[in-house]
């Protein structure tokens, strides 16, 4: 087994006590292991809780009177997110998300052919389409794969700025 040493506590201890992190576009091991980093992260919370406080109240505004949230939040801490029970637990909250049953999906799925509705993207075996919908109104559209969802997203609904960035590929397109 590969061992590292922390230099903050002087300790041997296996690799995986270490997380990967981004240093000059590479990944590398951290040079403190978790028990050292998590410590850290608490000293530097207890010496400035009015910064920590203000941006989780910031993040988490209004999440917890959802009933829905929490229940979503029960299951994924439970961490059966992984299992197979808790994997179909998860879709079965996100489906109820948005008004819909297992049923409509496979539906959907099927009126789609299988693949997402903007490229011929497949889910593989036991991976699920993302469903989206209109942030204003909550309605559904259509199945995405994850990759199209996050494009659509990161252009938060907004037509001009998609069209725009077509207008920009289509620019600098190579013949």
């Amino acid at each position: 087994m590969d061992t590292k040493r922390c230099s903050k506590c002087k300790v041997d201890h296996s690799v995986d006590q270490f997380l990967w992190i981004k240093r000059h576009g590479k990944s590398v091991l951290s040079s403190w292991c978790r028990g050292c980093r998590t410590a850290a992260a608490r000293e530097q919370r207890a010496a400035r809780p009015q910064v920590y406080r203000a941006a989780d109240q910031r993040r988490y505004a209004g999440r917890s009177e959802s009933p829905k949230y929490r229940e979503y939040q029960a299951a994924y801490k439970r961490g059966r997110r992984k299992t197979e029970e808790g994997k179909r637990e998860v879709r079965g909250f996100r489906l109820r998300l948005y008004g819909l049953t297992h049923d409509d999906y496979d539906q959907m799925l099927i009126n789609q052919d299988g693949h997402c509705a903007l490229c011929p993207a497949v889910p593989p075996e036991g991976a699920y389409l993302h469903i989206d919908h209109c942030h204003a109104t909550g309605r559904v559209r259509k199945l995405l794969c994850p990759a199209c969802n996050r494009g659509l997203g990161a252009f938060g609904d907004d037509l001009d700025r998609l069209l725009r960035a077509v207008d920009y590929l289509r620019e600098f397109a190579v013949a």
